[in-house]
């Protein structure tokens, strides 16, 4: 009987070493799990990050290899028009000459001092400008037109492909923001220049960012 009660007692002793060696172990098991879970979440939160960042990636590769596309493009446009103008050039001289050797000094004299070959000149210059920029940038005045209220809206009269307005803001666009510099290249005054500005960025949404906005279209 004492033999007994000391086999039961053995083996009660026995269970709870058991039990607590499971216990002890189901605490490590979820203290593992616990764990594992918190890494998979960290895990997931930076594959989230890798994924945002690399999409970002894309998109900063995409605007760099627009620009360089518009870069490379407005080179061979600005190579195409000096060759243009310089053959234009060679051709005024050659009729200037003419009339030299002709010994017409009246006509030599009144084509010098007149001004319509430069005016000509600028005409088609910004005409070939317009055609380039709506070129590259398509739906430039759609965009331009959506940064502004129902009555700023703009688009070119008959005959025109951009107005002067939206000239000013193609130039903005393509990262030419002073003032003096676009006054120069438009051969306006400076101060028309600012009128022009402020006129159209009182009719914007958001007045204070349009021009932000602009250049970034």
């Amino acid at each position: 009987d004492k033999v007994y009660k000391l086999k039961i007692e053995k083996e009660k002793q026995i269970s709870r070493t058991l039990l607590i060696s499971v216990s002890f172990l189901s605490f490590l098991l979820l203290v593992t799990i616990i764990y594992l879970y918190r890494q998979m979440k960290k895990l997931s939160l930076m594959r989230k990050a890798v994924s945002a960042s690399n999409e970002q990636l894309q998109e900063i590769n995409k605007e760099l290899s627009q620009a360089s596309k518009i870069k490379e493009e407005y080179i061979a446009l600005y190579l195409n028009q000096c060759v243009i103008y310089l053959d234009k050039l060679d051709t005024y001289r050659r009729s200037l000459a003419k009339l030299a050797m002709a010994s017409k000094l009246d006509d030599l004299f009144k084509t010098i001092k007149s001004e319509q070959f430069i005016r000509d000149e600028r005409k088609n210059f910004y005409n070939e400008f317009d055609k380039s920029f709506l070129k590259l940038f398509p739906h430039f005045i759609k965009s331009f037109n959506d940064l502004m209220t129902e009555e700023g809206k703009l688009s070119p009269k008959s005959g025109e492909i951009l107005s002067t307005e939206l000239r000013i803001f193609a130039l903005i666009r393509l990262g030419i923001n002073d003032s003096s510099n676009i006054a120069h290249f438009l051969g306006y005054s400076l101060a028309t220049v600012y009128s022009y500005r402020s006129k159209v960025r009182s009719k914007a949404l958001d007045k204070e960012k349009f021009e932000e906005e602009v250049a970034s279209l």
